[in-house]
């Protein structure tokens, strides 16, 4: 009887166990995956702004049909947190970004790519759409 009684508690605490690792795994994923989109968020939010307020990216976005360029930020907010974006003239005053962000923790690479366009309207400000 006390044989049945703790395998029975042995099968019942490693299947709790189980089940914790599993739900705390499937937590960290998501916490990262979510780090990650912020981080791309992040890099096309500093895009819009670096366009915005200096004048040979605002002239060239404008003028430029053909006009791209790349940026990359390294250890953005902690060790390891990066991203990269490219911006691609596809007429003037419109542009593809792509932000790209990494999250390298041990030897595993999160990463989160965004597609975006901006434009420019009427009153000359720039306006940010979602592929």
């Amino acid at each position: 009887m006390v044989l049945v009684i703790t395998t029975t508690l042995f099968l019942i605490v490693t299947a709790w166990l189980g089940a914790t690792i599993s739900k705390n795994s499937l937590f960290n994923s998501q916490n990262l995956a979510n780090s990650s989109r912020y981080l791309a968020e992040n890099a096309l939010q500093y895009t819009i702004f670096k366009i915005s307020n200096d004048e040979d990216w605002l002239e060239s976005f404008k003028t430029v049909a053909d006009w791209q360029e790349t940026i990359e930020n390294e250890n953005v907010f902690l060790e390891g947190q990066s991203w990269q974006v490219k911006i691609q003239n596809t007429d003037l005053g419109q542009a593809d970004i792509f932000a790209t962000s990494t999250i390298k923790i041990g030897t595993k690479n999160y990463r989160e790519i965004i597609n975006a366009r901006i434009t420019t309207v009427e009153d000359g400000s720039i306006v940010l759409n979602y592929d």
